[in-house]
């Protein structure tokens, strides 16, 4: 939908919104703010791939699964929360994200998380127990 705009640099997913399908903002170099609103139950493959200036990503409690690669190399991103909600996490969320801090509100990896979720030397904290490591 969005792919590769330049300009974006906000975006509000309202809670009407199911989805966020398949790359439909990938390679939004400037967006730097993204608030995904409670109703929203799934991101797509690459949904926000390489959105090099987002830092700080906060997953509604409505989430259930993200898909490959939603946040692949948001080089910017520092920090991700995802609630106990999702269940199902795709391979390689995000790879390629060398800064960033993971906080869940889950005590060990759901059994729908793909292993390779992560590169392996991403930090990721429970509340406020560290697992993962």
């Amino acid at each position: 939908a969005f792919k590769g705009f330049k300009e974006l640099t906000r975006v509000i997913i309202p809670s009407s919104v199911e989805s966020v399908g398949y790359g439909a903002f990938k390679d939004c170099s400037n967006l730097s703010e993204l608030v995904i609103s409670k109703g929203v139950t799934s991101i797509g493959d690459y949904a926000f791939a390489n959105c090099s200036s987002l830092s700080e990503v906060v997953i509604p409690d409505s989430m259930v699964s993200i898909d490959d690669y939603a946040f692949r190399n948001c080089s910017g991103l520092t920090s991700i929360y995802i609630p106990e909600s999702v269940t199902k996490m795709g391979k390689y969320v995000v790879a390629g994200c060398t800064a960033v801090t993971i906080y869940c509100e889950v005590t060990s990896p759901p059994s729908g998380w793909n292993s390779s979720w992560r590169s392996s030397d991403t930090v990721v904290h429970d509340y406020p127990v560290v697992w993962g490591e």
